[in-house]
């Protein structure tokens, strides 16, 4: 498999990125699909983000690289909101695009890396820090940018990032994964099967043991944490104050998937298996659960107000007596279910903000079948009329959507359309000199759309439009920044290397030749390494136009986990 963060090969049995230090969970696996064109993968056709290059989830709306098939089983997702994947089945597009939607808020300003085998912070100017001489992997960084947490032989460390001189101070030995506070006061970690909590003072203790999967909030104060025992699993949710913790049990069955947990930790979307059935509960603080389904099949992200989509596999009987089973489309509002539609093929995308989602049904004509769209709003559900839908990108906002339609599979393009969304979807009106699309798709804040079109079947590169003007041809990849509103793409790839360009209003502006790597800071400014030489680079950094400088020599660009606003 691939590291989510960097897509360098990891072992199955690594828990670490063994490039940039990632942590790395099994990707969930979707029954095989039709193989894709020999380009990497580009802009989600669903949700409209842009996809890193072998990445097994869309890092804005959570679909999957793959397209599932109905009868596809529940995924497990992980739980908390600043980690969560939807589940969403995609189309695969072959088109390069990575878009990166970093933090939020005032923000520390940094770069790590390597230097050979040593670990350097810089602030950007001035002389950089040593932090050690050894292999580290999975950083962690504290909301103010004052201490950076990190794994080193499975001994965790904090480093004071204020005194330069500072040794860094140990706080446990045989951690396998940790997560900090967002102030760093706090960590807690898993050590040998136990869950743990520590603090900057030696003071801590054990919270719970033979635990295989948990999360905490933000402010860590609320974890919830599955246990498994000898004949059943349980559910806990555990409270931390101060140096005291209170864990209460939520449920028991034979398996339990976690599903989402609300900001503050007091509600809990999870299903239990109970006699071969899957059990969907919604769990808010000293409250009883409530059942909402049995069956589950997939459960989509929970919206802020509590409502989320679901799935269930609905067993019918027809005129015959043969029993069968179709998968039902359900919208919880947080009180109730509604049946949005009673035989589904799939769900191709959804809004990341809003309760908007669309799916698709076959029908059979007079000598084949066909695959119609339709958009619901909450629990309302209209048709999108066009024919050859290929793609399919909701504004998060849920109230605007793109649509690659007339698709034709030789050409690998077709016209893109607009369609406004109310109460229902309206109709899709064609976007003004949008013809031979490939992709589409808005920006992670919904602020910009782009398109990629006029595919050249040789090198797989495009032109690049953005807001509907013509920015480059023979792009290979773009990436935008959330926080800085930076939007680059690369052209002229050679291997690894190629280069590296912003767009300033409707015009491209060099950047730099012979670029191989880059990553976004928290307040988005732009890292790159270029001039590549034995596995030595410089590193630059720009808000947009020359780069200046920062250091030599550099191997590598190290990823940092920050937790945004």
């Amino acid at each position: 498999m691939n590291c989510p963060n960097c897509n360098a090969p990891v072992t199955e049995d690594s828990a670490f990125c063994p490039e940039c230090g990632a942590k790395v969970e099994a990707p969930v696996q979707a029954p095989e699909a039709p193989a894709a064109p020999a380009a990497p993968a580009a802009f989600c056709p669903e949700c409209g983000a842009a996809m890193a290059p072998g990445a097994a989830f869309c890092e804005n709306c959570g679909a999957k690289t793959e397209e599932v098939a109905p009868e596809a089983p529940a995924e497990k997702k992980s739980l908390s909101k600043w980690l969560k994947l939807g589940i969403a089945a995609v189309a695969l597009v072959a088109i390069v695009v990575l878009i990166i939607s970093l933090f939020g808020g005032s923000k520390p300003n940094f770069a790590l890396y390597r230097k050979d085998s040593d670990l350097f912070y810089s602030k950007l100017s001035g002389k950089p820090t040593e932090i050690n001489d050894e292999y580290t992997n999975t950083h962690w960084m504290n909301k103010d940018g004052s201490k950076l947490f990190y794994l080193e032989d499975g001994k965790l460390y904090v480093r004071n990032l204020k005194k330069a001189k500072a040794e860094p101070q140990q706080l446990a030995k045989g951690v396998s994964d940790y997560r900090i506070t967002e102030d760093g006061s706090k960590v807690f970690y898993m050590k040998s099967g136990d869950l743990r909590w520590c603090d900057l003072k030696d003071n801590g203790e054990k919270i719970a043991s033979n635990v295989i999967d948990w999360t905490m909030t933000k402010d860590g104060k609320t974890l919830i944490y599955v246990v498994s025992g000898d004949d059943k699993v349980e559910l806990h949710r555990a409270t931390v104050s101060g140096k005291k913790v209170k864990s209460e049990k939520i449920a028991s069955g034979y398996d339990i998937d976690l599903h989402d947990m609300s900001e503050n930790g007091k509600t809990v979307i999870y299903t239990v298996v109970k006699e071969d059935s899957s059990v969907l509960y919604s769990q808010t603080g000293k409250k009883d659960p409530v059942k909402i389904a049995s069956d589950i099949k997939n459960v989509y992200p929970v919206y802020d107000n509590g409502s989320f989509y679901y799935t269930v596999s609905d067993e019918v009987e027809d005129e015959d007596g043969y029993t069968s089973y179709e998968t039902k489309l359900c919208f919880w509002n947080g009180k109730k279910s509604t049946d949005v539609a009673k035989d589904i093929d799939y769900v191709r995308t959804y809004a990341s903000e809003a309760a908007v989602l669309v799916y698709t049904v076959t029908e059979e004509t007079d000598d084949d079948y066909e695959t119609l769209h339709y958009v619901a709003v909450k629990a309302k559900a209209s048709e999108l009329k066009l024919e050859d839908v290929y793609s399919v990108s909701i504004k998060p906002n849920g109230k605007e959507m793109l649509i690659v339609a007339n698709y034709d599979d030789e050409d690998e393009c077709g016209t893109l359309y607009k369609a406004a969304i109310g109460n229902a979807v309206k109709e899709p009106k064609k976007v003004k000199g949008a013809e031979d699309v490939a992709a589409a798709g808005y920006t992670p804040d919904g602020k910009k759309t782009m398109y990629l079109a006029d595919l050249d079947i040789k090198d797989y590169t495009y032109t690049l439009y953005v807001e509907g003007k013509k920015i480059a041809e023979d792009v290979f990849s773009m990436d935008y920044n959330e926080e800085s509103g930076m939007l680059i793409y690369m052209t002229d790839r050679d291997g690894d290397e190629f280069t590296l360009w912003s767009v300033k209003g409707s015009k491209g502006k060099k950047i730099n030749d012979d670029v191989y790597d880059y990553q976004f800071t928290p307040d988005g400014t732009l890292l790159y390494l270029c001039d590549q030489d034995n596995g030595e680079g410089d590193l630059y950094k720009t808000t947009g136009g020359e780069g200046k400088k920062i250091d030599t020599e550099v191997t590598a660009l190290i990823y940092v986990n920050y937790y945004a606003d």
